[in-house]
């Protein structure tokens, strides 16, 4: 019995699966091909969304990419690329292919040098007295400090940065219980740097810090101080 186990398995051979090298390659330098095209026709839509974005209409921008994925169905065609043989799988990789070229060419035009969105920073606020030291301040709060003498100063001092520059920084500092009259103002000041201003104030005033960009972009930085 042992001997005719043995001789039924020698019977077994294995056989080699059928391997179309040509269809293989062709196959494989066809997905190339309709990568490359997806990855260059990606690039107008970004653009496209980048310009949206700049008259602030982004929503519009993700309407682009959809638009352009359904188009894909047409324009492949059009270039003599046969998609009836795509598979599922082809058309979903291509369409992920076709997203993350526009939205990388989208991001990338939204930042410097291409253009500037974001608007300057202001951090850091602290008041200085007579007899306090330096005290941080809050946007909108409102900061109590001990009586000041008439002829006694307050410094004023924050810390204003942007992605590409800082074209201008104002502090303008009003006597609210005088008609809001201008005390002092200051500017302008370099990229990142720490401003000063010194101003005689009388029981309470209004300081408003102002920052623009080298784009036009402004941020502003409010708060009043109190003396009591």
């Amino acid at each position: 019995m042992a001997k005719k186990r043995h001789k039924a398995e020698e019977k077994v051979i294995f056989k080699k699966p059928d391997f179309d090298e040509k269809e293989y390659m062709r196959k494989e330098l066809l997905n190339a091909k309709v990568g490359i095209i997806t990855f260059f026709y990606a690039v107008p839509f970004g653009v496209v969304s980048w310009q949206l974005a700049l008259a602030d209409l982004s929503v519009f921008g993700f309407l682009v990419v959809i638009m352009g994925i359904l188009s894909l169905r047409y324009v492949y065609p059009y270039l003599g690329i046969d998609v009836e043989k795509f598979e599922k799988k082809t058309w979903f990789g291509n369409g992920a292919v076709l997203v993350f070229t526009w939205l990388s060419i989208w991001v990338l035009l939204l930042n410097p040098p291409f253009s500037d969105m974001a608007s300057p920073d202001i951090t850091n606020v602290q008041v200085l007295g007579s007899s306090v030291n330096w005290t941080k301040v809050s946007r909108g709060a409102h900061e109590n400090l001990p009586v000041l003498s008439g002829d006694d100063n307050v410094r004023i001092k924050a810390k204003v940065v942007d992605n590409v520059g800082i074209s201008k920084v104002e502090i303008r500092v009003r006597d609210v219980l005088h008609g809001g009259g201008l005390i002092g103002s200051e500017e302008p000041h370099y990229y990142g740097s720490y401003f000063t201003v010194d101003v005689s104030v009388i029981n309470s005033a209004d300081v408003v810090i102002s920052a623009w960009d080298e784009a036009g972009h402004k941020s502003t930085f409010s708060f009043t101080l109190l003396f009591t």
